[in-house]
């Protein structure tokens, strides 16, 4: 276990410094001491496909031990339209992103693996596997409206990828397949599906039209793949900690705006545009959230004024490449925090602080929730704003979120991961402890008066380094009460006009 001191340091330690003295020479290149944008190459995109090509050769030798012939598809997301020819930002599926780096709308990737399982212990099954990739291609009609796609050439020299034809194809590609043949495709085999995206409809028309003509199986690759996403390489951990520096930036730039009486909206703007002008989109709609609005934990409206004395509370991820951020501040609006706010701030830090010292590869995120909760406890009571009786039954209500999630080119990255698995070098999270101190909540555990509907989160990333400590991907967020409220009201003018010419 680290010393308070040592996580102090560490904490306060730049992730370039920490690569540069600490990670094996082979890893350093995830140090962002380059200018040059980070990027995913074609060989890791390569290595990734591979890579489920093995686990689900394994996957399949422990079901049968008989030859077989499976089908992976990841359709690329659709554009969706809010109204008649008026579509919306478009978002690309992430796990297609994951195993192609392609950022064009309608596209498909198909994996057609054989596996012949192994006839002795210990030796890994034989697959051989070929990579289909369908896309669209445009007519000039089209183009004259909504611009070129990559095409065969371009998506080619995208992807690395050689088999590339057009989206027409796909149907007489599915046409090839015989009835043993097990098609992955993850759509048709969740139960629940009101939190998941609208799946690609062409794609999901198909495969429905396969299973009911030749009766194939149908298998989710959710598992297999959330297990290859669940480590990050360095590569992958340049961008995040790209996102999370303009993710940074941004919140300082709502801290310096903020001002008694502004509004949600202007800051919910202003962070757009600041995130825009540096060539990165929104990962997930931001929660900005003044005063008592601030206990909804996803709260999203945006649209009330924040009045004097009250608290902004900010959850943004700036989004790189697919890789998104995801970064909280709760900071006083007129700069000044009460002193019933600073303390609840300063008994946030300490609990992220300690829970960050906690993280090792012997433990699991379960085990850093179970100490958020019982570290929030023990200084609610130090602090008498709850009792000693069923101290730990009341932080799990006044913090009723997990203590983090894993993080990667999903906010809540990997959500097949159990909480339970080790935290290993590579995982990504962030670390959110929150108080929420709800009307009907405050009357439950009679909470003083002075506390009741305060709101706060504090909410950095944090990767896991190779030696498995936490190293703090936000570090160059202020979070001490004291860095906060010097930040606030020192730059008044939301313009985003008068902002262009000040982006760094």
């Amino acid at each position: 276990m680290m010393t308070l001191q040592r996580g102090l340091r560490l904490a306060s330690q730049s992730f370039s410094a920490f690569c540069s003295r600490h990670l094996p020479s082979c890893l350093q290149r995830c140090s962002l001491s380059s200018l040059e944008p980070p990027s995913i190459s074609l060989d890791e995109l390569a290595e990734r496909r591979k890579a489920l090509v093995l686990e689900l050769g394994r996957h399949a030798s422990r079901v049968s031990d008989s030859p077989s012939r499976h089908v992976v598809l990841f359709p690329g997301s659709e554009i969706q339209y809010m109204a008649y020819h008026v579509p919306y930002r478009f978002h690309q599926d992430s796990n297609f992103l994951y195993f192609t780096g392609f950022f064009d709308a309608n596209a498909i990737l198909a994996m057609d693996i054989s596996v012949q399982p192994s006839l002795t212990v210990n030796t890994e099954p034989q697959t051989d596997y070929l990579e289909y990739l369908f896309v669209e291609v445009r007519s000039h009609h089209a183009e004259v409206w909504n611009g070129p796609t990559a095409g065969i050439a371009g998506a080619q020299e995208a992807t690395g990828i050689h088999k590339v034809y057009p989206l027409r194809d796909f149907q007489e590609f599915l046409n090839r397949l015989n009835s043993n043949t097990v098609l992955w495709y993850s759509p048709l085999t969740h139960k629940d599906t009101n939190s998941l995206p609208v799946p690609n409809r062409f794609v999901l028309s198909k495969v429905l039209r396969q299973r009911e003509s030749h009766q194939n199986k149908i298998e989710n690759p959710d598992l297999l793949v959330d297990s290859l996403r669940y480590v990050k390489s360095p590569a992958e951990i340049r961008l995040l900690q790209h996102a999370c520096l303009i993710t940074s930036q941004c919140i300082v730039k709502a801290m310096a705006a903020s001002h008694p009486d502004i509004t949600e909206s202007t800051l919910d703007n202003l962070v757009e545009f600041e995130s825009r002008a540096r060539g990165l989109a929104l990962g997930y709609p931001p929660v900005v959230a003044g005063g008592l609005r601030a206990n909804t934990i996803h709260y999203m409206k945006n649209d009330q004024p924040i009045r004097d004395r009250e608290l902004v509370l900010m959850d943004l991820g700036c989004q790189y490449k697919g890789y998104t951020a995801d970064v909280t501040r709760t900071w006083p609006v007129n700069g000044h925090y009460t002193p019933t706010q600073r303390l609840l701030h300063d008994i946030l830090e300490e609990v992220q602080r300690t829970c960050a010292n906690a993280i090792s590869p012997e433990r699991n995120l379960a085990d850093i929730h179970r100490i958020m909760l019982t570290e929030l406890a023990r200084h609610l009571v130090s602090e008498r704003i709850i009792t000693s009786t069923k101290a730990l039954e009341a932080a799990e209500q006044i913090c009723p979120h997990s203590v983090g999630h894993f993080l990667g080119l999903d906010v809540h990255d990997t959500p097949t991961v159990s909480h339970s698995n080790p935290l290993r070098p590579g995982v990504v999270i962030p670390l959110e402890p929150g108080i929420y101190m709800r009307p009907q909540l405050c009357d439950k555990y009679q909470i003083p008066k002075e506390f009741v509907g305060l709101g706060l989160r504090l909410e950095d990333d944090f990767v896991v380094s190779p030696d498995g400590s936490a190293i703090r991907l936000t570090d160059q967020l202020p979070t001490s009460a004291e860095q906060l409220e010097a930040l606030v009201g020192t730059n008044v003018n939301t313009d985003p006009v008068a902002h262009s010419a000040r982006v760094n």
